[in-house]
């Protein structure tokens, strides 16, 4: 669950109680549902691991954290983490999620209906997306004809595919992907408040022109996110389908820094308190 925002009293849009005085404090929160099974299932994976799990967030959380500048994630921000196994929805405001989607298809489903169109491998597959993928056949400013020997090692099948004609597999198999994620964007009834601009994130935004797609797809400017740079991070941070993971490290982290804001603050007026009782002992 997620508080979108607090409200004491008559006072409504408090980011944060703490400190503030009042008769009657309220909160707006957002509840996300997961399955039990699998949640525990994976729990229980990492624990034979010897690793403890403190606490779990939606992946489409963390990936907004990851890529959503200071100024975005105030205003009603909309980004999609198209990944390997699932794509995922997320609807930002005011630093908080205040909705959540997830779809079962992902950019890895693309590969597979390649792979079933043409009768190939799924390596070879995947070299053909990368290589000559596109998301709209109507990109395409010239047809070319892809020999398949060059990547199918041992056999020569003089087989060839048209580069429209895998543009056309490419593109019915998006359009499955995000006629889901459409309907469920509808369904919100936010799009009066969003901005008119999405996030793209996740390994499928490495496609090429995914970012043209699917500002025809959702009528609105499409933006292809970068990820936040971690300091002190040996590794590259660039790489968009390591997206949820850094948000998780930066969720971590802004944690640790409102519990420090938390426990100065409860120190601080305890002197406060104490300062006072001494004060009055010394003068009364």
């Amino acid at each position: 669950s997620f508080p979108i925002q607090y409200t004491i009293d008559y006072i409504h849009h408090v980011d944060n109680p703490v400190g503030m005085y009042g008769k009657k404090l309220s909160c707006q929160i957002h509840i996300i549902a997961v399955g039990t099974t699998p949640l525990l299932n994976i729990i229980k994976c990492l624990a034979r691991c010897q690793v403890e799990v403190n606490q779990v967030l939606a992946s489409s959380y963390c990936s907004g954290l990851s890529v959503l500048s200071d100024d975005e994630i105030i205003i009603v921000s909309l980004v999609i983490d198209f990944g390997s196994h699932t794509t995922s929805l997320a609807i930002y405001l005011i630093c908080n999620s205040i909705f959540i989607f997830y779809g079962k298809h992902g950019i890895n489903d693309v590969t597979i209906n390649i792979a079933k169109k043409f009768a190939l491998d799924l390596k070879t597959a995947e070299k053909i997306k990368m290589l000559f993928g596109l998301a709209d056949p109507e990109l395409l400013k010239k047809d070319q004809v892809i020999n398949l020997d060059d990547f199918i090692e041992g056999n020569e099948t003089n087989m060839s595919i048209k580069i429209s004609d895998l543009a056309e597999v490419i593109k019915s198999s998006l359009d499955i992907i995000f006629t889901n994620m459409k309907e469920q964007y509808e369904r919100s009834r936010l799009d009066r408040v969003i901005s008119n601009n999405i996030l793209v994130t996740g390994g499928g935004s490495n496609l090429y022109g995914i970012k043209d797609y699917l500002s025809n797809f959702f009528g609105k400017q499409v933006k292809i996110a970068k990820n936040e740079t971690l300091k002190g991070y040996l590794v590259s941070t660039r790489d968009k389908s390591d997206s949820a993971v850094i948000g998780l490290t930066m969720n971590h982290s802004i944690q640790i820094s409102k519990n420090n804001a938390d426990r100065n603050f409860s120190r601080n007026n305890y002197n406060w308190f104490q300062k006072t009782i001494s004060w009055f002992k010394e003068n009364i």
